[in-house]
């Protein structure tokens, strides 16, 4: 990936982001226009961002809108003032535009209108105000659109005609490719059609050589070799928006080698102003200086001229997806096939997307989509481009997901902060970093998307958007068989994946969907996903998380925790955005309590904390959810009692207390709900083995080891043999804390007998850890080797990898104990290796540290 420092030319109305982030005063402080119409355009604007403003309801939609518009006024403003041609278009071409905004600035007026007349409840977020306010927003695209193609050709035309200058006032509506002009004997240039010959072309206007490029080296190689080839080639540069397309373009037709084959013939065309077949013709002939004659159209004369060229030409048609991806793509692959036609023109086009356009022999072997930049490279790139060093770089790099516009963007505000502080900024501002100076494709990721999302593609696929918008909630993307089940109520799934695919902003690896992350914040911002739809998403992953009761009864189902782990990653995802929005469910709250057991054995490696925070958050004041209060509490003083943060983990204990005066009848109301232990008859030892926890979780060692005896008694009396073991557990943990290490051993012993008696594997291979630590601390090194790869074994068929790598440390610590120093290394390394692979950088540290004792 380079990362290039030249300017796009502007093209009237980039699309931008659903946020309003240019404030007011970015159109108050453009100069007073000349005309009085273009000052009515932006008087207009800024009617719409007051009115905006001053609206409550509906806002992130009415601030899209609003965006769009003082986006398309502010660009039309601008390129009026570069000189008084331009103006002088743009006045006359501007008043469908003030037509549209003006409909806009009625609308918003009737909703302000309805708000202060307190209809506000009969409006809020209603479909109908939605759909005024898409139409109003396809509305605006289409007259720029047209806007756009009209200045094109009323340029072109008075180039044709001899009437343009040197220069300026074409930027942003002509693209670069424009020879420059040469003055023959001090006197008037020649018409265009005799500035050149077919074999020498004018100097051509090609965009600068980037500066910085790195990981596509083979790709490049490949491209290199194809062009250097005899005949001409035909050569697509697909891939999502930001991943590199023009960068790789520019780089080639910078190459020595490429210039040493077609020397001045090469053409560099910028197609994202053009929106038709035309555009691309009249673009085409003005960097040839073509003309067309009395008997041919202007094509065939572009073309014709290309042939009797004989010497080989490069073309380069970049963004070529804004007129090929348009109501005219018939029109455009009309044009790329007169193209093809001409032996000796090599053309490549750079697009975003995964397809080429048809009506073409493309070259083979094609190149393949360009994928995102691995760490070394992104980290490459980073510092290349002026971020800093340091700790956490590469944490913050991976966040970004290898997308090289992403990396270029970030390492801008990374000039003057740390990698630690930039990720606490990340963090909290997300996409609002990944951005500098004006906000164009180039300099802002959401603009950027937002391209790809306004695409005639995308709008031709209703659904399209809409599972865009629920899989941006799927860090870990989704498998091809899942898709009936997380989207059961979406019409055309399948034709709206395959859409995402074909714009690049969904790949495919083996059978699972995923989004660059990037990707996935924009489209969060964008087009935040709400609705049916999103429920039933909602449902379907809090339902694998509850599975977990299930595999708790089987747990040599080796099959369902492999779809656990794999699910977690979007389960926090998916829980974690409806909590912020505190759209609370039962069903989410048993989820939560699944999923934070998940993290303690070790299935999932994620943050228990930032989860059991924002659900505290959500539910505090909500009398609906006082019982799930209270467990949440428990959660967040576990969590930090695992987290050696004694202190804290007390404090939340207490915080517990206080929401729950009566705590412990409602501990075991639950527990008899959830384990479908309803006898009453249990519920006196249900009492002592819950009181017993609680005792043991704040420190009362000596109250516990009471409460556990009594309950397994009452367990015993009653045949409730998995509960007798539970509370031997729960004794032999407490006997473990206090020294009392053979009757620690003998009791997690009594209790793993009576769970492999049941069947009960993962109730009796965690007693194995404790008894091996207790053998370990006894100096009984080889019965705690023995014990130790006994657990290794059994959380490995379990798919406990974690629990299986710390075990895997404890057996490393006793071949060191016993001078076995070559079993320790091939121990510690295999532990070390886990945890990186789980990213725990808890069990990373103990591996350092064990690593510094041998």
């Amino acid at each position: 990936m380079a990362a290039s420092s030249s300017k796009t030319p502007a093209t009237i109305g980039e699309v931008g982001s659903s946020r309003i982030t240019l404030p007011k005063r970015g159109l108050k402080s453009l100069r007073n226009t000349v005309d009085p119409l273009l000052a009515k355009l932006r008087d207009a604007a800024l009617k719409v961002l007051d009115l905006t403003d001053a609206l409550a309801t509906n806002k992130a939609d009415l601030k899209s809108l609003a965006q769009r518009v003082q986006e398309v006024t502010e660009d039309i403003i601008e390129q009026a003032g570069e000189s008084p041609q331009a103006e002088r278009l743009l006045v006359m071409e501007v008043g469908r535009v003030q037509a549209v905004i003006d409909e806009i600035v009625k609308f918003l007026a009737r909703q302000h209108a309805q708000e202060a007349s307190r209809l506000v409840a009969r409006v809020t977020n209603s479909d109908v105000i939605r759909e005024e306010i898409v139409a109003h927003k396809a509305r605006l695209n289409e007259v720029i659109t047209l806007l756009n193609t009209n200045l094109t050709m009323k340029m072109f035309s008075k180039m044709q005609m001899g009437n343009t200058t040197t220069g300026d006032s074409v930027d942003g509506i002509m693209a670069i490719g424009v020879p420059e002009r040469t003055e023959r004997d001090g006197s008037q240039e020649e018409s265009m059609s005799n500035t050149t010959t077919p074999s020498d072309f004018s100097p051509l206007c090609l965009p600068p050589k980037p500066e910085i490029f790195h990981g596509r080296e083979a790709v490049m190689q490949q491209l290199k070799n194809s062009l250097l080839q005899d005949e001409g080639m035909r050569i697509a540069i697909l891939g999502s928006g930001g991943i590199g397309k023009t960068t790789m373009a520019t780089i080639m037709i910078h190459d020595p080698d490429i210039e040493a084959k077609f020397g001045t013939r090469r053409i560099f065309l910028r197609c994202e102003a053009m929106t038709s077949a035309d555009g691309i013709v009249s673009g085409l002939a003005a960097a040839l200086n073509v003309a067309a004659d009395g008997n041919n159209n202007l094509l065939r004369s572009v073309v014709q001229y290309l042939r009797d060229t004989k010497a080989p030409v490069l073309l380069v048609l970049d963004n070529f997806e804004t007129p090929w991806d348009s109501a005219d793509q018939d029109g455009v692959e009309s044009v790329l096939a007169h193209l093809d036609t001409a032996k000796n023109l090599s053309f490549v086009v750079t697009m975003r997307g995964t397809k080429r356009p048809g009506c073409v022999k493309w070259s083979h072997p094609a190149l393949t989509a360009l994928e995102p930049v691995d760490l070394l490279t992104a980290r490459t790139i980073y510092l290349e481009n002026g971020g800093q060093d340091g700790d956490g770089l590469d944490n913050l790099l991976e966040a970004l997901d290898g997308l090289p516009l992403a990396i270029v963007l970030l390492a801008y505000h990374g000039q003057n902060r740390s990698p630690a502080e930039l990720a606490v900024a990340y963090e909290a501002e997300r996409t609002n970093l990944l951005n500098r100076g004006r906000r164009t494709r180039l300099t802002n990721v959401e603009v950027s998307i937002s391209f790809t999302l306004n695409c005639q593609t995308m709008r031709d696929e209703p659904d399209a958007l809409e599972a865009l918008r629920l899989l941006s909630l799927l860090p870990d993307g989704v498998e091809d068989a899942e898709l009936p089940d997380v989207f059961p109520n979406l019409s055309h799934r399948r034709s709206a994946i395959r859409t995402l695919q074909d714009v690049a902003l969904l790949s495919r690896s083996g059978s699972r969907y995923k989004m660059l992350a990037p990707i996935r914040e924009c489209i969060l911002i964008i087009q935040e996903p709400a609705g049916p739809f999103l429920i039933d998403m909602r449902n379907y992953y809090y339902g694998i998380a509850c599975q977990i009761n299930d595999w708790a009864l089987n747990s040599q189902d080796s099959a369902m925790v492999e779809r656990i782990r794999e699910a977690c990653g979007n389960i926090c995802s998916v829980m974690m955005h409806a909590l912020g929005r505190s759209e609370l469910s039962h069903l989410l709250f048993r989820a939560l309590e699944c999923l934070y057991l998940f993290t303690q054995i070790g299935i999932y490696g994620g943050d228990r904390l930032q989860l059991v925070d924002a659900a505290l958050a959500a539910v505090q004041g909500d009398p609906t959810f006082r019982k799930e209060l209270y467990s949440i509490w428990i959660m967040k003083s576990a969590v930090h009692w695992d987290r050696d943060e004694q202190e804290v983990a007390a404090a939340a204990a207490a915080a517990a207390a206080a929401n729950a005066p009566n705590a412990l009848e409602q501990i075991e109301e639950q527990s008899g709900t959830q384990l479908e232990m309803s006898d009453s008859a249990l519920a006196q030892p249900n009492n002592a083995y819950n009181s017993a926890q609680w005792r043991e979780r704040n420190g009362d060692l000596e109250a516990a080891a009471h409460l556990y005896r009594e309950a397994r008694h009452g367990y015993e009396q009653m045949n409730a043999k998995s509960w007798a073991a539970l509370c031997a557990e729960g004794l032999g943990r407490i006997h473990e804390g206090q020294g009392k290490l053979e009757e620690s051993y003998e009791l997690h012993l009594q209790a793993r007998t009576i769970f492999l008696e049941m069947g009960r594997m993962l109730e009796a291979t965690n007693c194995l850890f404790p008894m091996a630590l207790s053998q370990m601390k006894r100096r009984n090194h080889a019965e705690a080797i023995s014990l130790y790869s006994q657990a290794v074994s059994a959380f490995r068929s379990l798919g406990l990898d974690r629990l299986g790598a710390y075990s895997q440390l404890g057996l490393a610590f006793c071949y060191w104990q016993l001078n076995m120093y070559d079993q320790a290394a091939s121990a510690l390394t295999a532990a070390h290796v886990e945890f990186e692979k789980l990213k725990d950088r808890k069990g990373v540290v103990e591996c350092m540290q064990l690593l510094a004792r041998f």
